[in-house]
Parts: structure tokens; C-alpha cells; sequence
């Protein structure tokens, strides 16, 4: 409940025109319509990893420097200070995910991606918002064995040095409460750039088929294959 309600502490205006009248989006219901609504829709790409074809679902495209706005949303969502924010969107991306894939509800798991740092909990916490919203387990099985920088200070070749374990406990304890022999799940994060770490944690897990990823935004790289 604090978690919440940080939120109304540490963004009580609107983003863009300061309103009083903010809601759970950040913004009040004048400027989210106008600057956010007309950009929210479910996206797809396809990420090769290690030859097999892994889909990508997202939300925003994230091109720094094109909207302030959208720069700001996503460093304020990185914090735990805009809990509420983050369950809006992800609501909002789960409900385009379940109408426009098929096999939505097919998978057996949610997955969140590791944060450069321990106490990086976005894609925990989208993660859990996930697992509610299509009722499937989840388990933050991931761990970065080399994080030294925050993702935003990283260039494109020290982003492909990532190096993700598998915690075995916690998998092992997955696959038990699951009583599966193979996971099919769904890797969830807030953004995705080179998708470095997210090829790590699927090489990791040493599930190759069978997943997707889903994240809010996603930030392109000019003359960048993922």
C-alpha cells in the first residue's frame, strides 16, 4: 500500500501541464489522451536467438530525444515510486496481449528479466502484474553475474557483455510447483534495447522454444540487428 501511495507523494501534477487532476497514468485525462493514448498500442518484432525466433510484444516505441515526455514517463516508471503508473500500463499491455495473440494463454509462466542493480524492481514489478492479470506463476529465476553500470550509461558493445545465472533454487522450485517438465513462459521488462540481457536469461534457462518477451517500451538502436 505505501508503494502506492508514493506515488501521489512524489507526482502529485500532471507531467505535461501540471495539472491537480492527475490519475494512476501520470498524467490528468486532458494530456493523456492527447500525448499518450494515440501512442499506446500493442507492437510486435522478432528477436533471433541462437537461430530460434523469439516474438517481442511492446507498448510505446522509445526514440530519446524525439519525446521528452515519454523520456520522462520511463525514468520515473524505473523507480519505485510510480507503482500505480506501472500496473495502469501493464494492465493496459496485457489487455492488447490476451485480444491480439492467439496463444496468450498458453503460456505457463512469467519470467522477469534481471535489473542492472539488486535492487532494481520494474520488471518484478510488472512481472507480478502479469502473472495476476492471466492468473500464471511467477518467479524472478534471474541474475546478472556482471552488473557494474545502470543500463543508461552502458554503450551497445558493453550491453552484449552481459552475463546472466539462473538462480537453481528458485527454477528448481518453478518447475516443482509447476509440475512441468518444460517451461513456456513469458520474459517481461520495462524496456528493451540490444536485447542482450534478455537473449542471456533465455540461454541461461536453456529454453530455447517456446516464450515470448513483453515489455512496455522499446528503445531502438540505429543499425542494430536483435
Amino acid at each position: 500500500m505505501f508503494s502506492e501511495l508514493k506515488q501521489y507523494f512524489y507526482n502529485p501534477v500532471c507531467f505535461k501541464c501540471g495539472s491537480l487532476f492527475v490519475e494512476d497514468h501520470l498524467f490528468c485525462k486532458v494530456c493523456f489522451n492527447s500525448e499518450i493514448l494515440p501512442r499506446i498500442s500493442l507492437k510486435q518484432r522478432t528477436l533471433i536467438v541462437e537461430g530460434i525466433e523469439i516474438k517481442h510484444f511492446y507498448l510505446f516505441d522509445w526514440i530519446p530525444g524525439e519525446s521528452d515526455l515519454i523520456s520522462l514517463m520511463i525514468y520515473q516508471l524505473k523507480s519505485d515510486r510510480c507503482v500505480k503508473a506501472l500496473k495502469f500500463y501493464t494492465k493496459k499491455f496485457t489487455e492488447s496481449f490476451v485480444e491480439a495473440v492467439d496463444d496468450a494463454k498458453n503460456f505457463n509462466c512469467v519470467l522477469p528479466l534481471p535489473g542492472t542493480k539488486k535492487n532494481s524492481l520494474h520488471s518484478n514489478i510488472i512481472g507480478e502484474y502479469v502473472s495476476q492479470y492471466l492468473d500464471l506463476a511467477c518467479e524472478a529465476v534471474f541474475v546478472k553475474s556482471n552488473a557494474e553500470s545502470q543500463q543508461k550509461d552502458l554503450n551497445s558493445i558493453a550491453r552484449r557483455r552481459v552475463r546472466v545465472q539462473t538462480d537453481t533454487g528458485r527454477l528448481s522450485e518453478l518447475f516443482t510447483r509447476l509440475q512441468l517438465n518444460k517451461l513456456r513462459p513469458i520474459y517481461v521488462d520495462d524496456v528493451l534495447t540490444t536485447g542482450s540481457t534478455l537473449k542471456a536469461s533465455i540461454a541461461a534457462l536453456g529454453n530455447l522454444e517456446g516464450g515470448c518477451a513483453l515489455t512496455l517500451f522499446y528503445r531502438p538502436i540505429k543499425s542494430e540487428n536483435v
